[in-house]
């Protein structure tokens, strides 16, 4: 009639491979295999009526659902921790005389006052083997300070003297 009983061990090991990416520069920040796993003995109970299976278990409750949701779990981790480690990245968006447009707003964290310093991008440097972009040559132009924010950029003006700043040029907050 179609219906099952019946009892089974299930292993199962999950990996996956996260890679941090900054998106303003291209360059991998950082990368890390993260992994779940999970066990279990189970009582199956289905009933397959014309061809659709109707089994007690749901995915969460699964191995393979308890190790995906280990491995995420672990993935967030890693993410969040890691992320403290490494300070936002934006980048000049407008110039306008003394006027320094850059992307950085309120869904970034920014606030009025906040300090930037500002380095013009030079050469991507490259691993010969792996074609990996390593990072960037970069210049320290000079910090600029926040006067005016909005949701996702931010006007600012130079600190001091501040000469050659061009659109696409990084800014970094202050530590």
């Amino acid at each position: 009639m179609g219906f099952r009983i019946g009892g089974r061990k299930r292993s199962v090991h999950l990996g996956l491979i996260i890679r941090l990416i900054d998106t303003t520069t291209g360059e991998v920040i950082d990368s890390q295999r993260v992994e779940g796993s999970a066990k279990s003995k189970s009582l199956d109970l289905g009933v397959n009526l014309g061809g659709v299976d109707f089994n007690s278990d749901s995915f969460k409750a699964t191995p393979l659902g308890k190790a995906t949701q280990m491995a995420i779990d672990n993935s967030v981790e890693y993410i969040a921790k890691r992320l403290r480690t490494h300070p936002f990245t934006g980048r000049v968006i407008k110039v306008k005389g003394n006027m320094i447009y850059i992307g950085a707003g309120e869904t970034h964290g920014a606030n009025a006052g906040d300090i930037f310093t500002v380095y013009s991008v030079g050469e991507e440097l490259i691993d010969p083997y792996t074609g990996e972009l390593l990072g960037r040559d970069e210049l320290k132009l000079g910090k600029v300070k926040i006067f005016n924010v909005q949701e996702k950029f931010s006007k600012a003006s130079p600190v001091k003297e501040l000469r050659g700043v061009k659109i696409g040029d990084v800014v970094r907050p202050e530590k």
